[in-house]
């Protein structure tokens, strides 16, 4: 479960990386609605936050290139209407190890599911910090590319 502490520490992680952006009331007075305009992102949205997020937090350099990652395309992929091409139903088995325990396909299929990061298997993999500052910088020199 997510708790108030890890929704302020992520906030403290990615402020140097993402744009403050404004609340909006919209509704009435007696039932207001408060909307974030995430729209103002780099990205259009809110996923670079989610993103540096997963990124700071990471211990192995590679947690993106892992089941991690790859259960993160399926969510993508399961949420198009139609999808007229393959997803590399493979791709887990050319990994020597993973952070996570690996997605194997059933019937043919890959189960949409969440991948939560094992600490043993973290701390094994952890990538040097040269690598881990790579992968940060990578992130930001795609931002103004993503907001055109």
């Amino acid at each position: 479960m997510i708790t108030r502490e890890d929704v302020l520490a992520a906030q403290s992680r990615i402020a140097e990386h993402v744009r403050r952006t404004p609340l909006q009331q919209a509704g009435t007075a007696s039932a207001p609605v408060w909307l974030k305009c995430e729209f103002m992102q780099h990205t259009g949205s809110f996923k670079a936050r989610g993103a540096f997020n997963r990124i700071l937090t990471a211990q192995s350099g590679g947690t993106l290139d892992s089941a991690v990652g790859i259960a993160a395309g399926l969510q993508a992929a399961a949420a198009l209407e139609t999808l007229d091409h393959a997803c590399g139903l493979g791709t887990g088995s050319l990994f020597v190890d993973d952070v996570t325990e690996p997605v194997a396909p059933q019937g043919g299929y890959l189960p949409v599911r969440s991948a939560i990061p094992d600490p043993a298997r973290l701390a094994t993999l952890a990538a040097a910090a040269p690598r881990r500052r790579w992968w940060i910088d990578r992130i930001t020199q795609c931002h103004p590319l993503l907001s055109r």
